[in-house]
């Protein structure tokens, strides 16, 4: 009898591995699913950028003088270059305690006009390659903008590398200003246009 009982055992052993070998093949997948990685990458300046510090002339009274800010950027997308005011503000204070100042010029003066203008100070912005002046901004001394209401001076249309420009400050005294440091503070900034 025992015998039969292992015989019998393993002919069920075979027909159950045959029966297993014979399912279908699906039922054993699992399921799959795409998968969509998506990576922002931020628009940045990058590099060495860089913003000068600051801007200074020494004239006489009753004459006109450019101060030059230069500025560099690479940036990985189109890029905006503002300005303003710091404050809300926009003369020229002279700093030895008087009340003497020189304020903003009410109205555009071209470039080449600066020394037969009437008293007053602004700015242009003189770029090449990859920058290009916003409207007026390359050929005509403008008021700069007091605070919150910055303006787009130049732009770049896409990446650039080793970007440079100027912001030039044309100032107009007149024989009455007072001897001292006329001073005002403004922001430049280099940001995205998104």
């Amino acid at each position: 009898m025992t015998k039969f009982i292992t015989r019998s055992i393993a002919v069920l052993g075979v027909v159950a591995g045959i029966g297993v070998a014979a399912l279908p093949a699906m039922s054993y997948a699992a399921d799959t699913q795409d998968v969509a990685i998506t990576l922002k990458v931020q628009p940045t300046v990058s590099g060495d950028a860089a913003i000068c510090p600051s801007a200074t002339a020494t004239i006489a009274a009753g004459q006109s003088a450019t101060m030059d800010c230069t500025f560099s950027f690479s940036a990985n997308s189109a890029m905006n270059i503002t300005i303003q005011d710091s404050d809300d503000d926009n003369t020229l204070k002279n700093s030895t305690g008087t009340t003497d100042s020189i304020a903003a010029f009410a109205a555009p003066v071209a470039s080449g006009n600066l020394s037969t203008t009437g008293e007053g100070w602004g700015f242009m912005v003189q770029a090449t390659g990859d920058i290009t002046p916003s409207g007026n901004y390359g050929t005509e001394y403008t008021a700069v903008p007091v605070k919150g209401s910055a303006a787009t001076i130049a732009t770049t249309a896409g990446p650039v590398t080793n970007a440079s420009g100027t912001v030039k400050f044309g100032v107009k005294t007149s024989e009455n200003n007072l001897a001292g440091d006329y001073t005002d503070t403004v922001t430049i900034s280099i940001t995205p246009t998104v």
